[in-house]
C-alpha cells in the first residue's frame, strides 16, 4: 500500500490553514478546477504469466470527511513474446521486384506492434533490410541467377521481442524472363490459334490434326490396287 498525505500550511503563521476555502486545491467546479492526481510506477513480480491481472484502487480522504474510493484500474501481464513467419515463396520467381509477405501472432498478449524483415542472398547470412515496420508485405528487388531467402521476427506492444531468426523461413531462385503458358492449336486446315497466356512456367502445347486416310481404288479382281501416279508431261525440245 502507498500513502500520500498533503497538508496546507499558512505561509504567515507556518501552521495548518483552517480556512474552509484555503488549501492546495480550490473548490471543485464544472471545469474540474478542484481535481488533482498522483501517479506511481511499479514493477510486477517475476514469474507472472501472460493474462495475469493486477488491480489498483485509491481512497481519498479530505479532512474528516468520509473516504472517496476511486474506480479500479487493472493492468494485464504480457510476458510472452510474439511469433512471426514468412508466407511461402515459389521455387522460382521472375527477376525484378519480388512480392514478399508475412504475418505475426501474439495470442492473448498485447498484440504485435512491429516486425523486423531479414534477407539472405545465395545462402549468405541474414541481413536486416526492414526494421521495426508495421507493414506485412513489401517488394524486394531480385536478380536472375541468384537465390534469395527471407525471415521475420516480431515485437509486441509492451516490448517483448521474438528471437532473431538464424535461418531463412522461405526462399526462391530468380530466373530471367516472364512467367506464363502459351498454347498453340493447329486446325485441320493448317492454321493456328493462340489462346491468352496463363500463369505458370513457360511451356508450349501443340495439338495436331489426325492424318487423313489415303484413298484406295477398289479392284474387281485380285483385291485393292495402288492408286496410279499422275503422268509427267512430255517436254518438246
Amino acid at each position: 500500500m502507498i500513502t500520500w498525505t498533503f497538508s496546507t500550511i499558512d505561509p504567515t503563521t507556518g501552521d495548518l490553514d483552517s480556512a474552509a476555502n484555503a488549501g492546495f486545491l480550490p473548490p471543485d467546479d464544472a471545469a474540474g478546477d478542484g481535481e488533482g492526481f498522483v501517479s506511481w510506477v511499479g514493477t510486477a513480480k517475476s514469474g507472472l504469466t501472460t493474462g495475469t491481472t493486477i488491480a489498483g484502487q485509491a481512497s481519498i480522504v479530505f479532512d474528516r470527511n468520509p473516504a472517496i474510493p476511486t474506480p479500479v484500474w487493472t493492468n494485464t501481464i504480457d510476458a510472452t513474446p510474439p511469433t512471426a513467419s514468412m508466407t511461402a515463396l515459389p521455387a522460382t520467381s521472375p527477376a525484378g521486384n519480388l512480392d514478399v509477405s508475412w504475418a505475426g501472432q501474439d495470442g492473448s498478449g498485447s498484440g504485435v506492434a512491429s516486425y523486423d524483415l531479414y534477407e539472405s542472398t545465395d545462402g549468405g547470412p541474414l541481413t536486416l533490410i526492414l526494421p521495426a515496420t508495421s507493414l506485412t508485405s513489401t517488394q524486394v528487388p531480385i536478380v536472375a541467377g541468384h537465390t534469395y531467402g527471407f525471415a521475420v521476427d516480431a515485437t509486441d506492444n509492451v516490448g517483448n521481442q521474438g528471437t532473431a531468426p538464424t535461418a531463412v523461413q522461405t526462399s526462391t531462385s530468380a530466373v530471367s524472363g516472364s512467367s506464363g503458358t502459351v498454347t498453340v492449336t493447329f486446325n485441320s486446315e493448317g492454321g493456328a490459334t493462340t489462346p491468352p497466356a496463363q500463369s505458370g512456367p513457360i511451356g508450349t502445347t501443340i495439338t495436331l490434326p489426325r492424318p487423313r486416310s489415303t484413298p484406295v481404288t477398289p479392284s474387281t479382281a485380285g483385291g485393292p490396287r495402288r492408286r496410279a501416279a499422275p503422268k509427267r508431261p512430255r517436254l518438246t525440245p
